[in-house]
This record gives C-alpha cells, structure tokens and sequence, in this order.
C-alpha cells in the first residue's frame, strides 16, 4: 500500500497496553491500523462493528475526523433502517455506544449533518427507554 492513498481517520487509546493507535482509510474499503511502522487491518469497519470494538473497557476515542464520523454515522443509520441494529445489540454493546455519544457531545460540529442528529437521537432514545425500566446507565 502507498502511504499517499491514505486518510488519516481516528486516534483510538488502549488503556491496558498504554499505547496510541492512528487509523487509516484506504480507498474508503477498510480501517488499518499503524502498529510499529507497519499498517494492519483492524478487526472492523465504520459501522457497528466499531461499536462493539468500543465497547471493550480499555478502548478509548481520543480524535476523529468529521467525515470519519459523518461515515460511521450514515453506516450505522443504514443499519438501524434495515434493522440490524436491534435493542439487544444496543444492550450488549451500551459501553461502545456510550463512548461514540460522549465523543459527540464533547464535539459539537457532529451534530450539524441531518443523519448524526438522527443516530444520536436514536441511540439517545433507546437508552433512556431501557433506563426507565432497567436502570442500564449506570452500569
């Protein structure tokens, strides 16, 4: 791969390995991670399965860039429309979708495209429906 087709999207933090990790985009096909001078395919994409990458206790998000998000969002609303994001997926993966909301509030230029407004929304609205009945903020 040349480095001159990649994007730079995210910077994600292990808490654990106390280690830094840039991910790339390349030609918009998959996410590749630098580890030690060298890229890797990441375990997911820009959709829900970078929420359930997120919902592991020592994943953090430390940046990403708009257009990284405004993907991961349309992905994600795609997903909700065809209905592969379910209120179990939501109850499994609450941390990892905790962490992408977070990252939203704390960033306020993730709210200004139409479909963002929509998942945060969603996800904002499914959580405090189960919160209502189940108390799962807390946890």
């Amino acid at each position: 791969m040349l480095h001159n087709d990649m994007k730079y999207l995210m910077t994600l933090k292990n808490r654990v390995e106390k280690d830094y990790k840039r991910i790339y985009d390349y030609c918009s096909l998959n996410c590749y991670e630098e580890n030690k001078g060298s890229l890797h395919e990441c375990e997911y994409l820009l959709d829900s399965s970078f929420i359930e990458y997120l919902s592991h206790e020592d994943i953090y998000i430390i940046s990403m860039r708009k257009d990284c998000i405004d993907m991961l969002m349309i992905n994600i609303k795609n997903e909700i429309e065809r209905g592969l994001i379910t209120q179990s997926f939501i109850l499994y993966n609450l941390k990892g979708i905790k962490k992408v909301l977070q990252y939203c509030a704390k960033n306020k230029f993730t709210r200004y495209a139409r479909c963002n407004r929509y998942v945060i929304h969603y996800f904002n609205h499914r959580i405090q429906k189960d919160k209502e009945g189940k108390c799962l903020m807390n946890k």
